[in-house]
């Protein structure tokens, strides 16, 4: 639950959600969403070249990315006519720096002395600051140190997420039965994630109507419809073990695209 809630309450807000710096649904930072943000509902193609990069294609064999490492262990992410998008290198105090493709330094991302997680652009200026505070609560600033989320457990182990007045936007619980509730700032539940006897979830809307259906069939190929029962999303591998994966979802920042994603990784591919 931590991870969902991670990549939640960073994108729960627009102002967030407009840095540079992005974090999904895994824990993972992204920049800009270079390597995968695509919902055009075309087929691409996730697999490893002989020299262990690797590579993004169109199903016709169309490379849209390339990520490899070059002899210093930096990260490089070329687009498929092989120009240099980003470069990813670690400096000598252990910071993250993030390149353009002509070498400009485009941002970093550090911990301070306190082991807050620091983010800055690309003339050193920080755009976002995590923190906790002596109660253990995560507290996210913009880079005037204004708050702007705040992230705690209550009593009764719920995450509660406030927004810079203090107010709460939205909680995240487990029920009796392990489901995962969002409720908003009343207290009304707006969605519910359920887990069936099969491994397979299932997104209910506050009226309790399934929105998504998350299931893996007896081939190993996800799919998730919506409401309609129309595919939005389909992660599957191939007889080579590549990964061959189609998306429409195309709003990444709300609730629903994130339940998906953590339903997808509970599953596992």
């Amino acid at each position: 639950m931590r991870t969902l809630i991670l990549a939640f309450l960073l994108c729960i807000s627009s102002y967030v959600c407009a840095q540079t710096v992005d974090i999904d649904i895994f824990g993972n930072i992204q920049i800009n969403n270079t390597i995968n943000d695509n919902c055009d509902g075309q087929k691409k193609v996730i697999k490893k070249d002989i020299f262990g990069n690797v590579v993004i294609e169109e199903n016709n064999g169309k490379k849209v990315t390339v990520i490899k490492k070059d002899i210093f262990g930096n990260t490089i992410v070329e687009d498929g006519s092989g120009r240099t998008i980003n470069v990813f290198k670690t400096d000598i105090f252990g910071n993250q720096v993030i390149e353009d493709g002509q070498g400009n330094t485009v941002g970093k991302i550090k911990k301070d002395i306190f082991g807050n997680t620091i983010m800055e652009d690309g003339h050193g200026f920080t755009t976002l600051k995590i923190e906790k505070d002596i109660f253990g609560d995560t507290i996210i600033s913009d880079g005037s140190g204004h708050k702007i989320r705040k992230i705690k457990r209550d009593i009764f182990g719920d995450r509660i997420i406030e927004n810079e007045n203090g107010k709460t936007i939205i909680r995240l619980k487990k029920d009796i039965l392990g489901n995962y509730i969002a409720e908003d700032e009343t207290g009304f539940k707006i969605r519910t994630l359920k887990k069936d006897i099969f491994n397979n979830y299932q997104i209910e809307d506050k009226y309790g109507q399934t929105i998504f259906d998350i299931k893996k069939d007896i081939f190993g190929k996800i799919s998730v419809t919506d409401q309609n029962n129309k595919v939005v999303k389909e992660i599957s591998k191939d007889i080579f073990n590549d990964i061959i994966y189609q998306d429409r979802v195309c709003n990444k920042h709300n609730i629903d695209a994130y339940l998906i994603d953590f339903a997808i990784q509970q599953i596992g591919i």
